[in-house]
């Protein structure tokens, strides 16, 4: 009840979880550089990957998969009505977007980047649209 809001009233959990995913997601490369890998080891073993070629950098054909597997456990349609909430929400929309348009190729040069105009998307989302 910290922002005044009904916990019970609006989806934390589901936002929370997209939020979690979309970060991790995002978060591979700089993990895998730094010798650290938090996919889920059943599905790195169901796409054929190995953590030590995650750790090169080296290009394996099962990565697209894996992601688009984990980033497939996103709920979609969620709408919170508290706008940290919302913010969380949309932000992760924006990530979970910005990986699918790269063809959930985390080495492409472009994932590196914030996906376009994120500041002005996020504020428009949750200052000026109403789910």
């Amino acid at each position: 009840k910290v922002t005044g809001n009904d916990p019970e009233m609006e989806p934390v959990y589901p936002v929370a979880v997209n939020y979690a995913l979309a970060g991790i997601l995002r978060a591979v490369p700089a993990h895998a550089g730094q010798g650290r890998c938090y996919l889920p080891e059943d599905l790195m073993v169901k796409h054929i990957l190995t953590r030590e070629k995650l750790f090169l950098f080296e290009r394996q054909a099962g990565l697209p998969g894996l992601l688009a597997e984990i980033a497939g456990a996103q709920t979609i349609g969620v709408r919170p009505n508290n706008i940290f909430l919302k913010a969380s929400s949309v932000l992760a929309g924006l990530y979970f977007k910005h990986l699918r348009a790269r063809k959930y190729n985390i080495f492409d040069p472009q994932y590196a980047l914030e996906p376009p105009f994120k500041a002005l998307r996020l504020t428009l989302a949750t200052k000026f649209i109403t789910f």
